[in-house]
């Protein structure tokens, strides 16, 4: 079933004229009315607003940052809700591979040039998949982990209905058990989801619980391991450098 686009709010940031045009002309022919465009990311942070269901973004802004620095910034700092959908556009697969898997507040991408068809299944695929796991996000924006925490297990546990979002589910339950404080558990979880597929996210969580109980040695391992395999995985460095700041 066609989801109706007609009440969403959609932001486009693209350097490039003839980008965002082409952009918001495919968002205009699947039913989006509300079409708001940025050509940096200043301009961007100025149209942030509540109000923002969907964030379609350019990697290379041509400013000295790039997309994915600019939706890692609003998830940081919390300026848009976690149930808010982050695109990123990109005509270069090797970040389109870091943004696939790395952890860094990303939905999804589109590697250019993609079939105009497509687009309106990925992008209804995504929202979906968001106001699915909204009452999640909602639970830990309150910080009622335990909440957060049986809801996912509800999810887990109906396979039929929700088993194509087991590792965004299991990975909030990861997140869930972190923030309270959790790691041994968390670690489990993350080895659950290892023992499936080995996802870069993954680790890296594992690697951030394994210094959080000052297991030193195998975060370390962890985070060299994906900095080789994963030059653009950034979070990795600031990880591996808090390491070596807390062994100082």
């Amino acid at each position: 079933m066609q989801k109706d686009f007609s009440k969403i709010n959609v932001l486009v940031v693209d350097d490039m004229a003839t980008a965002r045009e082409y952009i918001s002309k495919q968002l205009r022919d699947i039913g989006v009315i509300n079409i708001s465009t940025a050509s940096s990311i200043v301009d961007a942070f100025k149209k942030i607003n509540d109000r923002i269901h969907l964030i379609i973004c350019d990697y290379y802004l041509g400013d000295g940052r790039n997309g994915k620095d600019f939706i890692e910034e609003l998830r940081k700092e919390e300026k848009i809700p976690d149930s808010v959908v982050c695109v990123m556009v990109t005509a270069e697969a090797r970040f389109a591979s870091v943004i696939g898997t790395a952890e860094n507040g990303i939905d999804g991408y589109f590697l250019k040039p993609w079939n105009p068809e497509d687009f309106r299944e990925k992008i209804q695929k995504m929202i979906e998949k968001k106001e699915i796991l909204t009452p999640i996000y909602t639970a830990i924006a309150k910080e009622n982990f335990e909440t957060a925490f049986q809801i996912c297990n509800r999810y887990l546990s109906n396979k039929e209905r929700y088993g194509h979002l087991e590792f965004p589910l299991r990975k909030l339950r990861a997140d869930t058990l972190v923030s309270m404080g959790l790691f041994l558990s968390a670690i489990d979880e993350y080895d659950c989801i290892l023992k499936k597929d080995t996802i870069p996210w993954a680790f890296h969580g594992k690697a951030k619980c394994f210094i959080k109980v000052s297991r030193y040695e195998e975060a370390e391992k962890i985070l060299i391991s994906l900095i080789e395999k994963f030059p653009h995985y950034m979070a990795c460095y600031d990880d591996l450098a808090e390491l070596y700041e807390s062994q100082e």
